[in-house]
């Protein structure tokens, strides 16, 4: 019971979960229960036992104070020798942060766990159920940022001329957003980190959402021929969510189960990323714009190489 309530025992149990909740095997030890199957069956569901077991006294969220109290209900000398033990308050901030993926998790975990122990564990089938839904509740919270038209600078008139300068000036943007430089230093980074937990080896990638995060912002700004606003719309939003997933990434340490997801897309986000080239590429052929290989927009006409 005692490593329930340790941080450092609880993230790396969910950390462990992630990987291995698209596995049909879970062990029930993981639960605390035995691996035998109990005879009666059980509709409970994870949100039915978060509604009942995870408020406090007010009918809000327990804390992980309320919860250590509910666990030792009934081992008050337990529960008088953990109240003597010192906390880190960056610790316990970062466990009561609703927003954070790894102590959200953790907490419904903790609460579910500690439910099935006080009435009968549940067999497998309930387990298991409850491990898939607390990790879609967590999986559901990571939406990337979505802008609208009415969020980017469209300029009613248009020409050849002006759509050819969108083009230029879209491409300087761009241009650096992804390089094979800045894949392989971050990538080097957030390995280093799962085997060092050295915290600064994430700084790359800190560096690289940073770096994306002011490229929305001059996409934002850039004025946007009229015929080239849902192009340039969808631009914004995918580029947004490769932002989204760097800085999801950059959270290893304190989130490691919003790092992980995210590391798990990376290559996916980054792929749809590039793609946009091709796209943009088709509206400038549908308005007959081509670009010298002295343009920047050239990118559009020859494709786009990863330097």
């Amino acid at each position: 019971m005692e490593q329930m309530t340790n941080r450092k025992y609880l993230i790396l149990l969910a950390v462990l979960l992630l990987i291995t909740a698209s596995s049909a095997i879970i062990p029930a030890s993981w639960f605390g229960v035995s691996d035998k199957k109990s005879d009666a069956s059980s509709d409970l569901t994870s949100v039915q036992i978060i509604d009942t077991v995870g408020k406090n006294k007010e009918g809000g969220p327990a804390t992980w104070k309320d919860l250590t109290e509910m666990a030792f209900k009934n081992q008050p000398e337990e529960l008088a020798k953990l109240k003597e033990t010192p906390v880190n308050q960056k610790d316990l901030d970062i466990l009561n942060d609703p927003d954070n993926l790894t102590a959200s998790f953790s907490k419904n975990l903790f609460v579910s766990s500690t439910y099935l122990n006080e009435n009968g564990g549940g067999d497998e089938t309930t387990q298991d159920d409850i491990l898939n839904q607390l990790m879609e509740q967590e999986l559901a919270k990571i939406i990337p940022t979505t802008y609208l038209v009415k969020d980017i600078n469209v300029s009613q008139a248009e020409s050849k001329d002006s759509i050819k300068t969108y083009g230029n000036n879209l491409a300087l943007i761009l241009k650096d957003m992804i390089t094979e430089a800045s894949i392989k230093e971050g990538m080097a980074g957030v390995f280093d980190y799962l085997n060092t937990q050295n915290e600064k080896s994430l700084e790359p990638v800190t560096n690289d959402y940073k770096k994306v995060d002011t490229i929305i912002k001059k996409l934002l700004a850039l004025s946007v021929p009229l015929s080239a606003s849902t192009y340039h719309i969808i631009t914004v939003n995918q580029v947004a969510e490769y932002r989204d997933n760097l800085y999801n990434l950059s959270q290893l340490a304190n989130d490691p189960l919003r790092g992980r997801i995210s590391l798990e897309k990376y290559v996916e986000v980054s792929v749809y990323t590039l793609s946009l080239y091709k796209d943009l590429s088709k509206y400038f052929d549908t308005k007959n714009v081509v670009f010298s290989a002295k343009d920047a927009g050239y990118v559009f006409t020859a494709g786009y190489t990863m330097k």
